[in-house]
């Protein structure tokens, strides 16, 4: 380490006045690497133990004892205030773990519905498809309710506004989140091509190339590319936000399965920009960031 080591500054107008230097190691010694390890094992890792959005809450946890305790923890606080939890409402979803597990309990002895998907704040958490699955269902529910709009002799504009304000809004919902392989894709882009044929009130005998029936507009697959690099952006931007640290996060454990799997929502970000690396992508989102203060389409 330095011992007795003073220093000063070379600049244009001159040296500065020497200092002591009482900490840091030399250029190259072997301690430096030993140090690096000691601290960082010492800093403490960041956890999200929670995510909640009003009162809409959901606990995170590594192990089955943990989440029983948040879990307790939550109940016991929010009696306080006069707030119950709705035990048929709360479910559980586990990766990784045992089957043999014990379920987790409220504090009133009732033990928690255990499944491999839920809804939380409207869109399906572990499977981006059955999201895609009820999206549809719900946009073509919308879309037929309106035949007087459709079927009317409005222009072509003035439809396709409303057809973007109240079908096509709920078929995006939180697309920003989806990791969709080539035929979901595929299948949503069919999908909205079928909905734009209502809107405009076209037969579907009738034969239309896309460009009459999309004109300048995006396919909605590459409607749902923008809005997640948009919202990829956003996360990079706000370094004070937890976001920023998990937009780009790669586990730096275990392996990957062979075989098609489903992309992560990083494979889908560097596919996007065609970057090979998750350094290249994390590049290529903060030059756009300098450039023009915001990430929209022109990284796809």
């Amino acid at each position: 380490m330095y011992t007795g080591t003073r220093a000063k500054v070379t600049t244009p107008d001159g040296n500065s006045e020497e200092f002591d230097i009482f900490a840091g190691v030399l250029q190259g010694d072997t301690l430096a690497s030993f140090l690096f390890i000691i601290r960082s094992r010492r800093f403490p890792a960041v956890v999200l133990a929670d995510l909640d959005y009003a009162d809409d809450i959901s606990l995170l946890s590594d192990r089955v004892e943990q989440a029983q305790e948040l879990l307790t923890r939550v109940e016991t606080e929010c009696a306080k205030i006069g707030l119950w939890l709705n035990a048929k409402k709360t479910e559980v979803i586990t990766y990784n773990i045992l089957p043999d597990h014990p379920p987790l309990m409220t504090t009133g002895g009732t033990a928690l519905k255990e499944v491999t998907d839920f809804k939380y704040l409207g869109s399906w958490v572990n499977s981006s498809e059955q999201d895609l699955k009820v999206r549809k269902a719900i946009s073509w529910k919308a879309l037929n309710g309106m035949p007087s709009v459709w079927n009317s002799n409005l222009p072509r504009h003035i439809k396709l506004s409303f057809f973007y304000a109240t079908v096509e809004s709920v078929l995006l919902y939180d697309c920003e989140c989806w990791t969709l392989k080539p035929s979901p894709q595929k299948s949503l882009d069919g999908c909205y091509t079928r909905m734009l044929r209502v809107v405009l009130n076209i037969n579907h005998n009738e034969h239309v190339t896309n460009k009459r029936l999309y004109g300048e507009a995006l396919r909605l697959s590459e409607k749902v590319a923008v809005r997640r690099m948009r919202l990829a952006g956003h996360c990079q931007r706000h370094l004070e936000l937890p976001a920023s640290k998990l937009v780009l996060w790669e586990p730096t454990h275990g392996q990957r399965s062979r075989g098609h799997l489903t992309p992560t929502y990083v494979d889908i970000l560097r596919k996007g920009v065609g970057a090979e690396t998750t350094e290249e992508l994390a590049g290529c989102i903060a030059w756009r960031i300098e450039k023009t203060g915001n990430t929209v389409g022109g990284l796809v």
